[in-house]
C-alpha cells in the first residue's frame, strides 16, 4: 500500500506503560475514527498493531491477559 499522507500516532499501554508508535495512513485513520472498523481501515497493520491502535495493550500484556484464568 502506497501511503500518500501519513499520521503518526503514539499508544501507551495502560497495564505497563510501554509507548509504540505507529505510522498509518491519514485517510485510513480518519475513516477509522469515523467508525469503520480497524480491519478494513488498516489491512496492512498486525493485529498486534491495529490492538495498540484500539487500546493500547501491547503484544506482552495482551498475552498475559490472554493466559490469565477467566471467572465470570
Amino acid at each position: 500500500m502506497v501511503m500518500q499522507k501519513t499520521v503518526i500516532v503514539e499508544c501507551k499501554c495502560p497495564l505497563c506503560g510501554r509507548n509504540s508508535v505507529l505510522r498509518v495512513d491519514a485517510e485510513a485513520y480518519r475513516r477509522w475514527k469515523l467508525g469503520e472498523f480497524v480491519q478494513k481501515a488498516f489491512p496492512y497493520l498486525s493485529d498486534d498493531e491495529r490492538e495498540a491502535l484500539q487500546t493500547g495493550t501491547c503484544p506482552k500484556c495482551w498475552e498475559k491477559m490472554s493466559d490469565a484464568p477467566w471467572s465470570p
